[in-house]
């Protein structure tokens, strides 16, 4: 299944995220970074769920972002996935906006694997987010999602 946010409807998480209506690539909303806000709302899925869901695709976290000005830096735009147990994070991995050669003034998107192996215990949370660090331009990020991507048969 995919589970996205798109940003239309305010969510019920604790941050202050800044909902912006000058861009969005879906809808009408989509988020905006900066020094004040620098990480967008999480989607949080339980081992459980996705130890169930058998089917033999690829696991994906994608997200999209816009920038208006300038180079993205490194550390401007992080797309993570974590796993942890109560005793903390036992994995993580993340990819910068940078490295996919983003375009300026128009939507970009970045995608990172999840290996749902690395989940050790059904009450384990994925959690899918974008923090950035390092902020000199406001990014604008929509339509952050897990989903499961099936390779076409060669």
């Amino acid at each position: 299944g995919i589970h996205k946010l798109d940003f239309e409807e305010t969510l019920k998480q604790s941050n202050n995220f800044i909902y912006s209506s000058s861009v969005a690539q879906s809808g009408k909303h989509s988020i905006l970074l900066n020094k004040e806000n620098p990480y967008s709302p999480s989607i949080v899925l339980s081992g459980e769920e996705l130890l169930q869901d058998t089917s033999k695709g690829n696991r994906m976290a994608t997200v999209q972002f816009y920038y208006k000005e300038g180079v993205v830096e490194p550390g401007e735009g992080i797309l993570v996935t974590s796993i942890e147990s109560s005793s903390g994070i036992y994995y993580y991995k993340d990819i910068h906006f940078n490295t996919v050669s983003p375009k300026i003034n128009q939507w970009n998107s970045i995608s990172i694997e999840i290996p749902i192996n690395e989940i050790k215990a059904k009450d384990d949370p994925l959690k899918i987010f974008v923090w950035s660090p390092q902020i000199h331009r406001k990014i604008y990020i929509d339509n952050l999602q897990y989903e499961i991507v099936f390779s076409k048969p060669q």
